[in-house]
């Protein structure tokens, strides 16, 4: 979730450290992605219970959902593209890892807390904690991220050495996460698809077609996934440039056409899913491990090489959004507690993507100010990076 590895830049402060303008856009959309996708839930702001509430236009509204299961990915890819060719100091990389336990903890404690003072939802002491154990929905399970995140940073330094070693096996450790990740949920959905094509009802078909000998059972291999491809763009970056550029069919019609084919798709697997099983598929979330996704981030990656900065409000405004998006992840959980407890979600102007769209980026610019402020105390600052 960093481009220049400290996040440290503010809206007024964007030029003592090189960055790539691309990322910095890609984290920009990603967080915004976050809040919105946060905003549909329990239909706070769209109805896209296409089972509870089926109409044309919850059907619809799930569609469009779909292209929102880019959000945490990007910041998995980017973390991988950022660090993968950076020095890595030892020391330092452990120090970190419990900085970011460190975080993880606080802000579980305070998220959880804020919640509970602006929904009224007060519980006892023992349940307190339970709720945080378990990562209650709504109040800190958000926080998922942080712990995904750590178990990569667990083993960045082998990847590192392994990368140092020799490219061939960078490569293999690449293709280990594609394979057990991603090939397998597409081997699980063409299963589950030709099983109701020849009977006719869904068939019982487990998460994990490779069983005791997938690596990533029990955690967010999509975490490993996206850090691996990541990685592998931003070592073979100049490659893929040349060998994109090369290519006359690579270009933003094209991109777009299959950003949004790969989006219905995702959708329509979604749909199929919630009508066999009976059973609502959260596919934004449920979706982060599919083809889909994965070809979604990389065309959204390819189309964000396009964008350079200019020293303009909205590009600085990007750039401090991607520098500060840490601390927007931590908190705009409770500024989401605040829209609805205001009853503001309740109006029926509210039951739109405009509207979610907009609210969305009042929260992230909200939480922008807030994160910059907090840069400037000293100790306050150690929460937010």
């Amino acid at each position: 979730m960093k481009n220049d590895g400290s996040m440290m830049n503010s809206i007024t402060d964007v030029k003592k450290t090189a960055r790539y303008d691309n990322i910095d856009l890609m984290e920009a959309i990603a967080m915004l992605m976050v809040i919105s996708y946060h905003m549909t839930a329990d239909s706070m702001t769209v109805n896209s219970d296409i089972l509870g509430a089926p109409s044309a236009a919850s059907y619809i509204n799930y569609i469009v959902m779909s292209v929102l299961s880019v959000c945490v990915p990007v910041f998995f890819f980017a973390n991988g593209f950022l660090l993968i060719n950076k020095p890595l100091d030892l020391k330092k990389h452990l120090l970190k890892m419990l900085r970011l336990a460190g975080l993880a903890i606080v802000w579980a404690f305070t998220d959880s807390f804020a919640v509970m003072a602006i929904t009224g939802e007060w519980v006892g002491l023992k349940t307190f904690l339970h709720n945080i154990w378990d990562m209650k929905i709504g109040w800190m399970h958000h926080l998922w991220f942080l712990g995904a995140l750590l178990c990569v940073y667990v083993f960045l330094p082998l990847i590192k050495a392994a990368l140092e070693k020799s490219v061939k096996i960078f490569n293999y450790w690449v293709a280990v996460c594609v394979i057990f990740v991603m090939g397998n949920m597409l081997i699980v959905e063409a299963l589950r698809i030709a099983g109701y094509v020849i009977t006719g009802r869904s068939l019982f078909i487990t998460d994990n077609i490779f069983h005791i000998i997938n690596p990533f059972r029990g955690v967010y291999g999509q975490a490993f996934l996206y850090f691996a491809i990541g990685s592998f763009v931003g070592v073979h970056r100049e490659k893929i440039q040349e060998y994109t550029d090369s290519k006359r069919y690579i270009n933003t019609f094209t991109l777009t056409a299959v950003l949004i084919i790969s989006t219905l798709l995702l959708g329509l697997y979604g749909i199929y899913v919630c009508r066999s099983s009976g059973i609502y598929f959260d596919h934004v979330f449920g979706g982060y491990n599919t083809v889909f996704t994965g070809i979604n981030v990389l065309v959204l990656y390819e189309l964000c090489l396009k964008y350079k900065y200019r020293d303009n409000f909205l590009c600085r405004y990007i750039r401090a959004v991607s520098s500060c998006s840490l601390g927007i992840y931590l908190m705009h959980i409770i500024f989401l507690a605040i829209v609805q407890t205001s009853g503001l979600t309740d109006l029926a102007i509210a039951k739109n993507w405009l509207f979610n769209i907009i609210c969305s980026f009042m929260i992230l610019t909200v939480c922008l100010a807030i994160v910059q402020i907090m840069k400037k105390i000293p100790g306050i600052r150690r929460l937010v990076r």
